[in-house]
C-alpha cells in the first residue's frame, strides 16, 4: 500500500500529473483471498485510485495445490493478467512495489542457483513485462513504426513492412527502500497495510525459506541483506556501464537489415573501448554488443550472455585469452548461435564484418512453429465449432502475422495457419501455378535466395476435411507474407480495409517485423521491399 499512497500523493500537486489505476490480483490460492482483494480495493478508493480486481483462471492447470511448479505458474498467470489489463486500458507502465528486501532475496536465490558475475545484479528497476511473450500490445508490440525513409520508397511504394514497437514496461520505483522503511511510512501516513500470510510460511516456496533466514539474521554477515544489496548495487553499476558502452558501439556500427528476408550485415569496431579496464568486463562488453547484433534477426525470445562465449571467441578471437581458455576455432568463417547463422569476413583487420540470417529450422522447429491464424466455418459448422476472430500472432519470434477471411470467400470453411516455407510446400505451390504465375513467384523469391527462403513464413489454407492429415502435404500456400506475394483472392491488409474486403470477398493478410533496437545510428539502414501486391497473376 506504500506504493499506492505515494502515487496518490503525486495527484495532489498542481499541474499535470499521471492518472493511476490500481490492479489487485486475486490468486485464489488461499482462503479469504477474494475478501481481502476487495478490502484492498476499498483502501485504493479512499486514496482516490480506481481499483480493478483481477482474478486468476487456473482452469488450464487443474488443481493448483497439486502443481510442483506452483510459484512459477502463479507468476506467469499474474503477469499475463496484469499485461492484458494494461493493454486493454492503454497503460504503458506498470508500477510494482518490489523493495530492497525482495532484491536481497533475489540475489540469495541466484547464489543458490549457481549464478555468478552479472547474474548477481538482482532485478532491474525497469524492464519489459515478463511472461507475456507473444501477447500483442503487451510484449514489444501495439505501436508499429515505419523506419524506411522516403529516399528508399517512392510515393507509389508507401506500403511496406512496419516494425513493431510499444508494449508494457514493468517499473520498480521502491527498490531503494527496505520493507521496514515502507512499513514505517504507511504507519506515519495512516495507510492500512495488507500482507499475505503465506509469505511467512517457510515451507511454501524456496523464496519464503530464504526470506525467513534473512529476516532472522541466522546467516553469516557476508550473506545478510546489507551485503547482498551491496553486491547487487556493485554488479548493476558495472553492467549498466558496459551496457552504455555497448549501446554506443552499436549506434556507431554500420548496419543494414532486410526485414523481408530477415537478414542483416553489420560492421563493428574491432577493439574494446579504452574505458573498459578489466579483461573480464571487456569480454562481457563484447557479449552485450553481440547480443544486440544477434537480436536483429534471432528467433530467440531472450539471449543469455553465458550462451555467447563461443560466438564472442569467433567474432573477437583476441578475446580468448582475456577471460577464458583459448579455443581452436578461429579459422572458421561462420558459427551458429541463438538460432542465427553468423558469417564473418576476415579480409579487413580493422573492422569486424558480419552477415547474419536465421539458420535453417530443425524438423522440431518446423513442427512447433505451425500456428493457427484463423478457423473459418460454414453456417452449419459454426453451430458446433467456434469461429475465431482475426488477431495478431507472433511467429518464430520474428514476424507478427494476422489474416482476415470473410465468410463470403470461397471456400467458406478451412483452417488458415502460418508455418515455415519448405522445399516440399514450395514445389507443390509451383506445380499448381501456370507459367505467368510462377514468374511472379520467382520475382518475389529473389529477395530470399537459396535456403534463406526456407526460414520465412508461409500462410497455408487447409480444408477442414484434411485437418487430420499432415498439413504440410495437404495445405495450399496462399501467401508469402514477408515477401509480399499472394495468390489471387488474397492481398495486403491496408488500413481500415476489413469492410471493403467483406464486400469484394477478398482475404487479407498483414505482417510486421518484431521490435528491434535500430534506427538511431547514423549508419543504420532499413530495407523492406514495398508491398506491390505480388499476386500469382504476376
Amino acid at each position: 500500500m506504500a506504493l499506492a499512497s505515494l502515487c496518490s500523493e503525486t495527484t495532489k500537486f498542481k499541474g499535470s500529473h499521471p492518472a493511476f489505476t490500481g490492479f489487485i490480483v486475486d490468486h485464489r490460492l488461499r482462503q479469504g483471498s477474494t475478501e481481502e482483494a476487495h478490502k484492498v480495493a476499498e483502501e485504493l478508493r479512499r486514496l482516490r485510485i480506481e481499483p480493478h480486481v483481477l482474478t486468476l483462471d487456473w482452469a488450464k492447470h487443474g488443481d493448483p495445490s497439486a502443481l510442483s511448479n506452483l510459484e512459477s505458474a502463479a507468476r506467469r498467470l499474474r503477469y499475463q493478467a496484469l499485461g492484458t489489463a494494461c493493454r486493454d486500458q492503454g497503460i504503458a507502465s506498470l508500477l510494482v512495489a518490489h523493495h530492497a528486501d525482495d532484491q536481497a532475496e533475489t540475489v540469495m536465490l541466484r547464489l543458490l542457483g549457481g549464478y555468478m558475475g552479472l547474474g548477481l545484479r538482482g532485478v532491474k528497476s525497469s524492464r519489459p513485462i515478463p511472461e507475456c511473450a507473444g501477447m500483442y500490445g503487451v510484449s514489444g508490440s501495439g505501436e508499429p513504426r515505419s523506419l524506411t525513409t522516403s529516399s528508399i520508397l517512392t510515393d507509389r511504394q508507401q506500403y511496406h513492412m512496419q516494425i513493431e514497437g510499444g508494449g508494457v514496461d514493468l517499473v520498480r520505483p521502491l527498490l531503494p527502500f527496505t520493507k521496514d522503511e515502507l512499513i514505517a511510512y504507511c504507519e506515519q501516513a495512516g495507510v492500512r497495510r495488507f500482507e499475505d500470510y503465506t509469505n511467512t510460511d517457510r515451507t511454501y516456496t524456496l523464496r519464503n525459506t530464504v526470506r525467513y533466514f534473512l529476516s532472522s539474521n541466522l546467516l553469516p554477515s557476508a550473506l545478510q541483506t546489507p551485503q547482498l544489496l551491496s553486491v547487487a548495487t556493485g554488479v548493476a553499476g558495472r553492467e549498466d556501464s558496459m551496457e552504455s558502452m555497448a549501446q554506443r558501439s552499436f549506434q556507431q556500427a554500420a548496419i543494414q537489415i532486410d526485414r523481408n528476408a530477415c537478414k542483416a550485415s553489420v560492421q563493428l569496431p574491432k577493439a574494446s573501448p579504452s574505458s573498459v579496464p578489466v579483461a573480464a568486463e571487456a569480454y562481457s562488453y563484447k557479449a552485450i554488443l553481440l547480443r544486440k547484433v544477434l537480436s536483429l534477426v534471432s528467433p530467440a525470445d531472450d539471449i543469455p550472455l553465458q550462451d555467447l562465449h563461443k560466438a564472442v571467441d569467433h567474432v573477437f578471437p583476441e578475446s580468448q585469452n582475456l577471460a577464458r581458455s583459448p579455443l581452436n576455432s578461429t579459422t572458421t568463417t561462420s558459427c551458429q548461435v541463438a538460432g542465427v547463422t553468423m558469417s564473418k569476413d576476415n579480409t579487413d583487420n580493422d573492422i569486424v564484418k558480419l552477415s547474419l540470417q536465421r539458420r535453417p529450422p530443425t524438423s522440431k522447429e518446423i513442427a512447433c512453429q505451425r500456428q493457427e491464424l484463423l478457423l473459418t466455418l460454414s453456417a452449419d459448422e459454426q453451430n458446433s465449432m467456434r469461429r475465431r476472430a482475426p488477431q495478431w500472432h507472433l511467429w518464430d519470434n520474428r514476424y507478427w502475422v494476422r489474416v482476415c477471411r470473410p465468410e463470403t470467400a470461397t471456400p467458406t470453411n478451412g483452417l488458415i495457419d502460418v508455418q515455415f516455407l519448405t522445399p516440399a510446400t514450395l514445389a507443390a505451390l509451383r506445380n499448381s501455378l501456370d507459367r505467368l504465375q510462377r514468374r511472379g513467384l520467382d520475382r518475389a523469391l529473389k529477395m530470399a535466395p537459396g535456403d534463406l527462403r526456407f526460414t520465412l513464413p508461409a500462410i497455408v489454407v487447409t480444408k477442414l476435411s484434411d485437418i487430420s492429415v499432415e498439413r504440410a502435404t495437404k495445405g495450399d500456400i496462399v501467401v508469402l507474407p514477408s515477401l509480399g506475394w499472394s495468390v489471387h483472392g488474397w492481398r495486403k491488409w491496408l488500413k481500415d480495409e476489413e469492410g471493403t474486403a467483406k464486400r469484394d470477398k477478398t482475404c487479407l493478410y498483414d505482417v510486421r517485423y518484431k521490435i528491434i533496437d535500430l534506427g538511431g545510428g547514423a549508419n543504420h539502414e532499413h530495407h523492406s521491399a514495398p508491398d506491390e501486391m505480388r499476386t500469382s497473376e504476376g
